[in-house]
């Protein structure tokens, strides 16, 4: 995580099957703990929220079907059970929207309010989310190189592609890329 200061250090978010989330920094060679959670359910995703907006410089963490998120100094400010069916495998967090896939399904919440859903027929890789002319889009890459498109509560297009490389959460297409922590 990027510091807020120019001569701020940065800062390592991890997360362990414990279900422990640990951030720290390195100061002149020693690891400085900056916060550490009580161990619960193994923890499936870890997003860190940078840039603008209202979630600038937030962790959030899902495992099972629940969110919560952190601030960076360890207060917890959301707790969100999202009564998926299927744990939580990827998410993407913008602004006041919550992206969040189980291995078939995409859900998207807004305000912890769900929005809309789609049932996937092949398994879900990741989800990335963004502004388009003032109208966001989510993309998200399925396990058999289709890449499906959802706008505002609906899935507008999906298209395969061969050129799509899948490795550890990492996938690049075109000018789209998304390094999960």
């Amino acid at each position: 995580m990027p510091g807020n200061l120019p001569k701020e250090q940065c800062k390592v978010a991890i997360v362990d099957e414990d279900g422990v989330l640990q951030v720290f920094s390195i100061k002149k060679d020693e690891i400085v703990l900056h916060f550490k959670t009580l161990p619960g359910p193994p923890i499936s995703s870890l997003k860190y929220v940078n840039g603008s907006g209202l979630n600038q410089g937030k962790i959030f963490v899902a495992s099972k079907n629940e969110v919560r998120g952190y601030s960076q100094r360890g207060k917890l400010f959301l707790t969100f059970d999202s009564g998926l069916t299927e744990p939580i495998s990827t998410m993407f967090v913008m602004d006041n929207d919550l992206f969040l896939c189980g291995k078939h399904i995409y859900t998207h919440y807004r305000d912890c309010r769900e929005v809309g859903s789609y049932l996937c027929g092949d398994k879900i890789v990741d989800v990335v989310a963004f502004y388009s002319t003032k109208v966001f889009y989510c993309v998200f890459p399925t396990y058999n190189s289709t890449l499906r498109a959802a706008g505002h509560q609906t899935i507008g297009d999906s298209s395969s592609f061969s050129s799509i490389f899948f490795n550890r959460g990492l996938w690049v297409h075109t000018a789209m890329y998304h390094v999960p922590l």
